[in-house]
């Protein structure tokens, strides 16, 4: 439109009408799931509701909203004053139209912001601890885990996201004071020689606000802030970005035969809840990023999955974090050891920025940096300017 010179008044008025959007409302009454569909062919949209609805008007359904961001948004107009809990609906529904944002531009944490105006953040692994799947052991040195954390830097990373307990598939818990001594020496150390961002990637509240203490302005909590009660107020005292990942189970028994019965309703419905909690808290909204938690209790296909349908944890309206980095999903499909899983990791690192992810963690940042800058001018060639 703004290439045909349309007034942007105009370009705002009927942007929505050129977004098709599919909207799943899950267990409704049938008679209720009837009038969604009735007041969704009157907008020039529909419905898709189970067969049984018009037959068995006792039992329930989900529904699929189908047709354009502009009629969606009349929906809940025609069903605020109808029965059968549609006015709930309606009421819910205006509040998830409220909450798209396909165009976030920051994330906020206690040392600034983290601007996504000229692409996606990288933010590299440093895993100080003797067993993490790929890297254990390569950095348990400090000394070495400071200076890898400075090439990443000069690599390309925006953050450093320091680690002292491993979580892959098996893995058990180490003690508090074992954690501290592991990652507080680190980070003051990384801090004390370059201003870039850094993340503590931890469950415990003790040990995130000692790493705060010692430098770090970012909290990145693979239990999305479940484990420990205290991590949610910690948040809210010091202005720390969060990062909050989905995980069935625990990583000791995460990858036993996980299931779910709605795998993107219920990762989807577990962050924004929690995302929820901590604004109720008093976290500004901007402060929180969400991570799907690719291989956290997932099967190979159910990673996939989630990958392939990024962008509705994009509408969501927090910036979404994703963690691919040479993961057992890749080498599941390719044959490849963790240590051979490079360009599979490229590809999926790539993918999901295509697909709208706003922060990739990642071990090989160099390798990273040129995929992100690549996808990134792809999904924008609308901006690039002309030769």
């Amino acid at each position: 439109m703004e290439s045909v010179e349309v007034d942007p008044a105009g370009v705002r008025r009927m942007r929505d009408k050129g977004l098709s959007a599919f909207f799943k409302i899950t267990f409704v009454r049938n008679p209720a799931a009837n009038i969604i569909k009735q007041a969704m062919l009157s907008l020039g949209g529909d419905a898709a509701i189970s067969y049984k609805a018009l037959v068995q008007p006792g039992r329930r359904t989900d529904v699929v909203l189908i047709g354009s961001l502009a009629q969606i948004k009349k929906l809940p107009g025609k069903l605020k004053s109808q029965q059968f809990g549609l006015a709930e609906i309606a009421e819910e529904l205006e509040g998830k139209l409220a909450g798209i944002n396909y165009n976030i531009r920051e994330f906020v944490c206690a040392a600034g912001k983290i601007s996504f105006k000229k692409g996606p953040a990288i933010m590299g692994i440093i895993n100080v601890t003797p067993d993490s799947f790929f890297d254990g052991g390569k950095y348990f040195n400090g000394d070495a885990a400071v200076e890898h954390a400075l090439k990443l830097v000069k690599d390309g990373a925006n953050i450093i996201d320091v680690g002292g307990e491993s979580s892959r598939p098996g893995s058990n818990r180490i003690s508090e004071k074992e954690e501290v001594k592991r990652v507080i020496p680190v980070i003051k150390k990384i801090k004390a020689r370059t201003k870039v961002f850094i993340s503590v990637d931890t469950g415990r509240a003790s040990v995130a606000r000692k790493a705060l203490s010692a430098g770090a302005s970012i909290i990145n909590d693979i239990s999305g802030m479940t484990f420990d009660p205290k991590m949610p107020g910690l948040a809210v005292r010091s202005g720390a970005g969060c990062i909050i990942m989905h995980m069935k189970g625990r990583p000791g028994t995460m990858q036993k035969r996980p299931q779910y019965n709605d795998l993107m309703g219920e990762i989807s419905g577990f962050l924004e809840e929690r995302a929820r909690i901590l604004v109720k808290a008093g976290v500004n909204k901007k402060s929180i990023s969400i991570d799907p938690g690719i291989g956290f209790g997932k099967t190979v296909r159910q990673n996939y999955v989630i990958l392939n349908r990024l962008e509705e944890f994009i509408a969501l309206g927090y910036p979404v974090t994703v963690g691919v980095s040479r993961k057992s999903f890749i080498g599941q499909v390719t044959g490849a050891e963790p240590e051979e899983r490079l360009p599979g990791t490229i590809a999926a690192e790539a993918i999901s920025v295509f697909l709208g992810a706003h922060i990739i963690r990642a071990h090989d940042v160099k390798e990273a940096a040129q995929a992100v800058k690549v996808s990134w001018a792809l999904r924008n060639c609308d901006g690039v300017k002309k030769v």
